[in-house]
């Protein structure tokens, strides 16, 4: 496994720890534009609950999170997880929001990667590090 995909496992097992150990206190913050919050879907083959905690950009009372999988040639599990059932779950600030995944497309797509690269620049490595078409994916609240 390369260094790097080791690190990064690593810090995010600590973010959801330390979220977990506060009930949620530390470790999201949905009052920014860019925050983390914890995604909750429905494994496609195993049909349990699976968990794994995003980044997110706010886009009007939507989530927007990214499916790079650290530019692997392969998309998140999560992110096929929400191909088959595209409803799932976010919590963010120990709220609980049922949510529906869409994939972002055209010059909205386009105008969330502006913004994603302007704040987390390594998001456009991962893009040319790919190549397969890594999506910005939607997370709606359901009301």
């Amino acid at each position: 496994m390369d260094p790097s995909r080791i690190a990064y496992e690593l810090v995010w097992r600590l973010h959801r720890l330390v979220y977990r150990i506060t009930g949620g206190r530390v470790g999201t913050d949905s009052r920014s534009e860019r925050g983390t919050l914890v995604l909750r879907t429905v494994g496609r083959r195993s049909g349990r609950p699976r968990e794994t905690m995003l980044y997110f950009w706010r886009d009007g009372p939507r989530y927007a999170v990214v499916a790079s999988n650290l530019g692997s040639e392969r998309p998140p599990a999560w992110f096929l997880n929400l191909t088959d059932h595209s409803e799932a779950e976010v919590e963010v600030d120990r709220r609980v929001i049922p949510v529906r995944a869409t994939a972002a497309d055209g010059a909205h797509s386009d105008l969330l990667w502006q913004r994603i690269d302007q704040s987390s620049p390594v998001y456009a490595d991962y893009r040319r590090r790919a190549s397969r078409t890594i999506p910005v994916v939607l997370l709606e609240p359901i009301t």
